[in-house]
């Protein structure tokens, strides 16, 4: 058990310039030292198991500001430790800030790993299951600095002339994240690489009700994110109410090529598939699901 007390989360007000543009709801610590992220993980943890993991005020992100690119890559990257290395999603090269997520939630993992089971299924007819390379571990270096995703895709073939280092698709998670959190990571997949991310895909769930919004953004003609598709997932009593769908993933863009074959086309994730991925969600949040479901 590491002794040291944590640092009062800083008071002073940041302006945010990067993207890692957060708002005052995720707690902010001058960073002093490996011994701090400990203090402050196991106040957390502690803080989690005695409030239960559905309290709604709970947050599982830290903001480390002061966090020098040496600092990053011994304390985090390049940790031996699992916790530090792993628990760290974001650092700003800029801004010198490293974000890290404390505590991850079950609905957060269920919702990365049953959209990929998903999407892994919808290729199997195509024959371009084993074509795709999927994961969440790999970190992605760009100008601005790094980020992990939830889960990324990648063929494992690319064209001449494209870079191997980057998805083509991201999917990031959201659970006590705020919207403006979400739309920084989605800023930043989409700036780097001049564009090598085809597209980003959000899934927010709700931490009080049955419901959950999937949106995918690309990149715009002025290279902003520009949003393509909205799908949302409610439960009304027994009733699942699904509007936008399908879900597209469009097969070039995850590719990188056109198909070749009458059965090479791109992916839709229809109400079934898409409510098969909420329940689940719901299932570990404790919300209450039909018995036979």
């Amino acid at each position: 058990m590491h002794q040291e007390t944590s640092a009062a989360p800083d008071a002073n007000s940041h302006k945010d310039e990067g993207f890692l543009d957060l708002g005052p709801e995720v707690e902010r610590y001058p960073y002093q030292g490996i011994q701090q992220f400990w203090s402050i993980w196991e106040e957390m943890a502690l803080k989690r198991r005695q409030n239960g993991a559905r309290d709604e005020q709970d947050s599982e992100w830290v903001l480390f500001t002061g966090v020098e690119e040496g600092t990053f890559a011994r304390d985090f990257l390049n940790s031996h430790d699992e916790i530090p290395s792993e628990s760290w999603r974001s650092f700003d090269r800029k801004q010198h800030l490293l974000l890290a997520q404390m505590v991850v939630p079950e609905e957060h993992e269920v919702a990365g790993s049953h959209f990929t089971w998903h999407l892994m299924t919808a290729l199997e007819p195509m024959g371009m299951r084993t074509k795709l390379l999927s994961g969440s571990k790999a970190c992605r270096f760009g100008n601005e600095g790094a980020r992990r995703p939830d889960e990324q895709y990648r063929p494992i073939k690319v064209p001449r002339g494209w870079t191997k280092d980057w998805p083509t698709v991201v999917l990031e998670v959201a659970v006590s994240e705020t919207p403006r959190k979400l739309m920084g990571d989605v800023k930043y997949w989409l700036r780097q690489a001049d564009g090598a991310v085809q597209a980003v895909l959000t899934m927010r769930a709700n931490r009080r009700n049955s419901s959950i919004t999937i949106e995918k953004w690309t990149r715009g003609h002025d290279k902003e994110p520009s949003r393509e598709q909205f799908v949302s997932i409610s439960k009304d009593n027994d009733n699942v109410v699904v509007d936008g769908v399908p879900l597209i993933i469009e097969f070039e863009r995850l590719f990188l090529r056109t198909p070749d074959s009458p059965r090479e086309k791109d992916i839709k994730l229809d109400s079934d598939k898409l409510v098969d991925i909420a329940k689940a969600i719901w299932k570990s949040q404790g919300f209450e699901v039909e018995a036979d479901e």
